[in-house]
């Protein structure tokens, strides 16, 4: 099966080395995300994009871009629905960029690359745009430790889950646990030396492992082992930490690593789970006689005579913007169908989705009933 095509437009002075080390941290990045067996994606300079497929534009600043032709490209571009992003070498050179670029949100320039190919990636739907993660933690020993990483990534655009912050008082807290995990689909487990002892961590970590989330285990000062990961790897950190009273406190590169960690994690353990959404509906989808396409984004085509309808995967919880996207993907296709992994959407949220659907041909079936919705031919 033929897969989609994406593009990546990249300018730069001649014989920049940023170049070199992008286009490495793209193909790094692509292949740990297991996208490279079902989809291709090239670089280009941006004069030479085409723009007939999913297309994101990488600007490497420096003065001596500053063409009148290579902006004019960037203002076509940017009209025909490309994101453009502008890339400094530090924060400071934002001053210099002009003001073709200036109205554009710049990113400074990292030695491997990465950030700033994540970012490409997460534009073309290639890297989760919506990044959660649950930070599962003892608060005897822990919570010091879970509130320094909320706040580093609430800063670094993530959504995390600290139950202090989140679960309002009087609310059913296994339900919004729950559904709090499965929003993200990603839990991170903070083994603090007591976090063993806790039974609410025991169950958020059997929950995870039952329902295959994503999971980074980071192990604090060579806490026990809960039993259920024990074969599981773990991140040890490498630097330090300290007490304060009975509650562990991380260094601030100890913060840096940690979110590092799951940023890299994150991204291929939710790639995962929807490559295997995606090939159980691949394979519900012919087992019932329809013809297959791959299409970009985690999409499906799938066509029975002269019907059609776009498939899509959501490895979390659906929210309104999934179903927003869906649709503007339709395009001229009969109808739309988003695959999720969670099994029970409470009624609350659910009610949301159907006023958000409205009258739009667009249906959400659980990953476990897709085959069911076939059968019928």
């Amino acid at each position: 099966m033929p897969g989609p095509v994406y593009e990546i437009g990249v300018a730069a002075v001649d014989e920049d080395p940023r170049v070199a080390v992008f286009s490495e941290a793209i193909s790094e990045l692509v292949a740990d995300l297991g996208a490279d067996r079902f989809a291709s994606v090239t670089i280009k300079r941006v004069e030479d994009l085409a723009l007939e497929v999913p297309t994101v534009a990488v600007i490497l600043w420096d003065d001596e871009l500053a063409d009148d032709r290579l902006l004019s490209r960037v203002d076509s571009i940017r009209t025909q629905g490309v994101t453009v992003l502008p890339v400094v070498r530090s924060t400071t050179a934002i001053a210099n960029l002009p003001k073709a670029l200036t109205a554009i949100n710049a990113m400074s320039w990292d030695n491997d690359g990465r950030q700033v190919a994540r970012a490409c990636l997460r534009e073309l739907g290639l890297h989760e745009s919506s990044r959660g993660v649950f930070i599962s933690h003892r608060r005897a020993d822990g919570l010091i430790v879970a509130e320094q990483l909320f706040e580093a990534f609430s800063k670094s655009g993530w959504r995390p889950f600290v139950d202090r912050f989140a679960i309002d008082a009087g609310a059913d807290v296994q339900d919004r646990i729950e559904e709090s995990m499965e929003e993200a689909a990603f839990l991170l487990l903070v083994e603090s030396p007591d976090a063993s002892t806790s039974p609410w961590v025991q169950y958020e970590v059997l929950y995870a492992l039952e329902r295959h989330l994503g999971l980074a285990i980071v192990n604090i000062n060579d806490a026990p082992k809960f039993p259920a990961t024990a074969d599981l790897p773990r991140h040890r950190l490498v630097h330090p930490t300290h007490l304060n009273g009975t509650h562990i406190v991380l260094a601030k590169d100890a913060v840096d690593e940690v979110v590092e960690l799951v940023e890299t994690m994150h991204a291929i353990a939710l790639a995962r789970r929807r490559r295997q959404l995606l090939v159980s509906a691949m394979t519900a989808a012919r087992a019932a006689g329809r013809n297959v396409e791959a299409a970009p984004g985690w999409r499906l085509h799938v066509r029975q005579g002269d019907g059609a309808e776009l498939l899509g995967v959501l490895p979390h919880l659906p929210v309104p913007n999934d179903l927003y996207e869906i649709d503007m993907a339709r395009n001229d296709i009969d109808s739309a169908v988003l695959v999720h992994a969670a099994h029970v959407i409470d009624e609350r949220r659910r009610r949301i989705l159907n006023w958000v659907v409205g009258e739009r041909p667009i249906e959400l079936v659980p990953n476990n009933a897709i085959g069911a919705r076939w059968a019928g031919g």
